[in-house]
């Protein structure tokens, strides 16, 4: 809605051209009046404003007065001044202030009304510019930012690492410093996203890095939903000061989140060549937390290279699937009570893959499992569960039909939308529809190709935006409607899927009308 604030003392004249613009203009215009400029300022700020047409003589506050008021917030009001006096040094300060034109009473109606016109057409243009000016601003941050974490991902993970320091350098990213240093932080349930804890565990490591470590360091989540740290210093002896940080990380996600965390240490390189090594060796460390021992960090130079134990042979993992389930179990509990080291760490998760893998290629219609990643796997008690839930999706598909499937998924996408504003997550529909996790999570994706999360996600944003076009509601209240009671996190879900933020949202929604 356009709006427009006539300010006059005189009745009689606010009226009447109020009236004569009602009639004249061809699109819907909201019309507020005030007595004087005091009523005026009070009008202005609290309603959003397009034009202003003011008289210059009123009581209590003149209309230069108002208007000279007005610049000290907003330079970009357009204001239009009518006067009943020719003097020059009145149309003088109104030049200083600003304002749009300076008419003399009596009012010509073809003169106001052209002038009201282009007043508003120039509005509207002005609009459009700033709302696209705003949109690329927010894509390019928002594409720099992706930019930088994906080619810092390239490096971690030894890709493209010559191209991706060019990179780098196009970025303004520099690693002046000798020593280089990768560490991950792990917390449970991160691969499931609940995003207001990963809104809780990044909020924490970028408050506490950036207190603790004064800016040298680069943070972002990685492929596994971790969070992946950069440490560039200048003295060896930094180091422990860096662990001593990343355990301080550790206990305040448990104590703010509620959740287990874990902190695995790389050991330091010289070069960017190298930084994937380090990276590496911090998952490595990172995924011991499933020989659920209590430590909080662990670093890769204190865990033993080897140790003498026979895990599953790789090639027959299509022997030990036909034995069942319990064989599979044995198998991995036996290279569990070898101990903590880092060949028991490779061999688990290479072995752990390959029944994922297995299992995938015994699907049909290219259903992927969706289940747990082995560096979510906190204990083995959880890593018997998921290989439990495997084989036992694995045999739901295999005998329950295409339409079947199909019909499943459909009653729990019906089940999902009708329910999406409230706490559901993927264990919860598992449950109610007394099938795994794995299971719905594998047909969910296929049927609807977006996981459950993702799915979840969108319908809410979808809500929120047929919401937030009722300006009445508060932007607060919306979040809360749409299953958000945490506002900052409502806000960065909002902004991270549609560009902006939900109060931008809104405000352009109150422009447009």
């Amino acid at each position: 809605m356009f709006r427009i604030l006539v300010a006059d003392d005189e009745k009689v004249t606010r009226r009447g051209i109020v009236t004569m613009l009602e009639r004249s203009l061809k699109e819907e215009i909201e019309f507020i009046e005030a007595s004087n400029g005091e009523e005026a300022l009070q009008i202005v700020k609290q309603q959003m404003i397009h034009l202003v047409i003011t008289d210059i003589c009123m009581p209590l506050c003149s209309g230069l007065e108002f208007v000279g008021q007005l610049r000290k917030n907003d330079d970009d009001m357009t204001v239009i001044i009518i006067s009943g006096y020719e003097n020059f040094e009145y149309a003088k300060q109104a030049v200083k202030l600003g304002v749009k034109d300076y008419i003399m009473k009596p009012l010509k109606r073809e003169e106001l009304l052209g002038l009201v016109e282009n007043c508003i057409a120039d509005i509207r243009k002005k609009q459009v510019e700033m709302q696209q000016f705003w949109k690329k601003s927010q894509e390019q941050d928002m594409l720099r930012k992706e930019l930088e974490r994906e080619v810092l991902l390239y490096i971690l993970q030894g890709n493209h690492v010559q191209v991706g320091i060019q990179r780098l350098e196009l970025l303004n990213i520099r690693f002046e410093d000798p020593f280089l240093l990768a560490a991950v932080i792990s917390y449970e349930g991160n691969q499931v996203t609940d995003a207001q804890m990963e809104l809780t565990v990044k909020t924490i490591v970028d408050e506490c890095l950036e207190a603790r470590i004064n800016g040298k360091f680069y943070n972002m989540t990685d492929d596994h939903g971790n969070i992946a740290v950069i440490f560039h210093f200048s003295e060896m002896s930094q180091k422990k000061y860096i662990e001593k940080t990343l355990l301080e990380i550790v206990h305040l996600i448990e104590k703010k989140g509620r959740m287990k965390a874990l902190a695995g240490v790389g050991e330091m390189v010289f070069q960017l060549e190298e930084l994937h090594r380090s990276y590496n060796q911090a998952n490595i460390a990172s995924d011991c937390k499933i020989f659920n021992t209590g430590e909080k960090l662990i670093t890769y130079a204190a865990l033993p290279k080897s140790v003498n134990g026979t895990g599953i042979a790789i090639n027959g993992i299509a022997n030990y699937v036909a034995q069942g389930e319990q064989k599979i179990l044995e198998k991995f509990q036996d290279l569990l009570k070898q101990g903590k080291s880092v060949d028991t760490i490779l061999e688990l998760r290479e072995n752990y893959d390959s029944i994922c893998k297995y299992c995938n290629e015994r699907q049909k219609n290219n259903e992927i499992y969706v289940g747990k990643r082995f560096s979510e796997l906190w204990s083995d008690f959880e890593l018997r569960r998921e290989i439990k839930e495997m084989m036992q999706c694995m045999a739901d598909m295999e005998k329950e039909d295409a339409v079947r499937k199909r019909q499943i998924i459909k009653d729990i996408t019906a089940f999902v939308r009708q329910h999406v504003t409230e706490d559901i997550d993927l264990n919860f529909i598992a449950e109610t529809f007394g099938k795994t996790p794995g299971y719905i999570g594998t047909l969910f994706r296929r049927e609807n190709n977006k996981g459950f999360n993702e799915f979840v996600t969108d319908e809410r944003m979808e809500i929120a935006k047929k919401l937030l076009k009722d300006h009445s509601i508060s932007v607060q209240k919306v979040g809360e409607m749409c299953g958000y009671y945490n506002p900052k996190y409502f806000s960065i879900v909002f902004k991270k899927a549609e560009g902006i933020s939900p109060k931008a949202y809104q405000m352009m929604q109150k422009r447009e009308d």
